[in-house]
């Protein structure tokens, strides 16, 4: 399996160290990664990617066709990842490409779940979906209102934007005759989604205009929910102990000894999680790398 990762980074020193632990925990452990692409959201170049060494990895700084213009994180975000998936189809291979957030964190490989995971061909994209890794029931309810707003109505951020607005509201509603539930997504903090659905996304021009969902107030999680839906595939689970994704929006779902033994192959978020610092988790985490590579040999 060949993988591309799209991982966008906020601007501020404390996102550039983020980006540094995350990027080498996805380097070190994933050899099917053959593409980072790094969104730098800074107004100065940070050189994000001049320690990384990934011989088998091309690493790709891009910047977001917002340039710096002041807009709203959402629009900020989702448009990267829009641009970010168009670069993916027209440059790469690819057999799937993920987002992966920089308060996420790599803890053992995945690439064979997924392509397990993804050889049903109904389903376009994975994630922490209908449950979360703990077994209760997620909740789409958040989103049903902004989603449900987007869908019949033009914010005021859009109005500069009319064309832009129709064409959002046309990908809604072809996702809703498609099946799509009002709120629907997957945690956009480690999601992937499969070449097909990439490559349907691209071929019927829904990638040509990143920008499409800007002044909504949708960020990239039910944006994607509604284009692969519109797409025709469905969305599926990945939070299965031992290779699926254990995350959760706010803090980790479990101590970090016990997502280790657990299994899980990327967690989140270490950034907010009440028990233990971001430090702390990284700290652990960094410890069973290096002793991975020392039984490596490497």
């Amino acid at each position: 399996m060949r993988i591309a990762v799209i991982m966008p980074v906020a601007a501020g020193p404390a996102e550039a160290e983020r980006f540094k632990d995350t990027a080498e925990s996805l380097l070190a452990l994933e050899p099917a990664v053959r593409w980072l692409v790094v969104y730098d959201d800074s107004p100065v170049d940070r050189h994000l990617t001049a320690d990384i060494v990934a011989p088998e990895t091309s690493v790709i700084v891009l910047r977001s066709p917002l340039d710096h213009r002041r807009i709203d994180r959402e629009s900020r975000i989702g448009t990267a990842v829009l641009d970010g998936l168009r670069w993916v189809a027209d440059n790469t291979d690819c057999d799937v490409v993920m987002k992966i957030d920089t308060d996420a964190l790599v803890i053992a490989p995945f690439a064979e779940q997924l392509a397990r995971a993804l050889a049903d061909e109904s389903i376009g994209m994975l994630g922490s979906y209908d449950r979360d890794c703990n077994g209760a029931e997620r909740s789409f309810a958040p989103l049903v209102g902004p989603t449900r707003r987007a869908a019949i109505a033009l914010h005021p951020r859009q109005l500069g934007v009319l064309f832009r607005g129709r064409r959002a509201r046309k990908y809604i509603r072809q996702s809703r005759a498609a099946g799509y539930q009002w709120g629907e997504h997957v945690l956009g903090c480690a999601l992937a989604i499969a070449r097909r659905t990439l490559d349907a996304l691209r071929r019927d021009g829904t990638l040509d205009d990143p920008e499409v969902f800007v002044g909504t107030r949708l960020y990239d999680d039910p944006i994607l929910g509604i284009l692969v839906r519109g797409a025709g595939y469905r969305i599926a689970g990945h939070v299965e102990e031992h290779g699926g994704f254990g995350v959760s929006w706010r803090g980790l779902p479990d101590t970090p000894e016990r997502l280790a033994s657990r299994g899980f192959s990327i967690i989140h978020s270490v950034k907010n999680d009440t028990r233990f610092t971001e430090s702390q988790i990284r700290s652990y985490f960094g410890g069973l790398r290096q002793q991975t590579r020392t039984m490596r040999g490497t």
